[in-house]
């Protein structure tokens, strides 16, 4: 079962007075998954996870015209019983992640 919230400002949004985000976007989820000890169901023993995902996007001009930046945070929190053992953890939940992405658009 997947449960989801989306925000998306399309619009420019000032964050600051000096720049113009083109885009403003944030999302969170929720996804319940079979239980990490029952292999038959979950084969890749992930545990159950709630993430949160948020982006800001600016568009650059005069002499970088067509490029734009974007900044992507990505946060995994579990929500369901890891049992104690790093197995199920690691890189999997309980982890932040951050992106600093260049986009050429033409």
């Amino acid at each position: 079962m997947i449960k989801s919230i989306v925000l998306r400002l399309r619009e420019k949004q000032p964050l600051t007075s000096r720049a113009a985000w083109a885009d403003v976007r944030g999302r969170t989820s929720h996804y319940y998954l079979p239980d990490v000890r029952a292999f038959r169901l979950n084969k890749y023993g992930m545990p159950s996870y709630s993430q949160l995902n948020a982006s800001l996007s600016y568009p650059f001009r005069g002499w970088a015209k067509g490029l734009r930046g974007q900044l992507l945070y990505l946060y995994k929190a579990s929500l369901g019983d890891t049992y104690g053992e790093a197995r199920y953890v690691v890189n999997k939940v309980d982890m932040h992640q951050l992106n600093l992405i260049v986009n050429y658009d033409f």
